[in-house]
């Protein structure tokens, strides 16, 4: 019993004295070890309150909830039927194309076409819009 002691001792001295010799990068280390728990702890406080937000924002704009794609495309009767459901608000179908054109310097750019068809309500389905505006 009293050569385990001994060992149990013989660690912590020799811990204590490589901490006092090298105080510098153990308290470089902790301060790391410090920043990283207090910023995931940061996250997660806010996680809620930004999904909350995000979603109030999403509600108050009035942008869609799900967004149907194909590679073959919808038909008009498609989104027709889509029309027809007490649980949907508004139904909007698109049609997009990308192009690649070359202009006369040699340099290609993509372009991006899309037409709106097929609103059923009135007031259509908003885009977002930047808060604090930009430009």
């Amino acid at each position: 019993m009293r050569r385990r002691e001994k060992r149990k001792s013989a660690i912590w001295k020799t811990t204590y004295r490589e901490i006092r010799q090298s105080f510098g990068r153990y308290a470089a280390i902790l301060a790391i070890v410090a920043l990283g728990v207090g910023f995931f702890v940061g996250l997660m406080v806010v996680t809620p309150a930004m999904v909350r937000n995000g979603g109030r924002y999403l509600n108050s704009h009035d942008l869609y909830d799900l967004r149907l794609l194909s590679t073959l495309g919808f038909e008009k009767d498609s989104v027709d039927a889509f029309t027809g459901r007490e649980d949907i608000k508004a139904v909007e179908g698109a049609v997009s194309s990308d192009f690649l054109a070359v202009d006369e310097s040699g340099k290609s750019r993509v372009l991006v076409a899309q037409t709106l068809f097929g609103s059923t309500e009135s007031g259509r389905i908003k885009s977002g819009t930047a808060a604090g505006g930009g430009g």
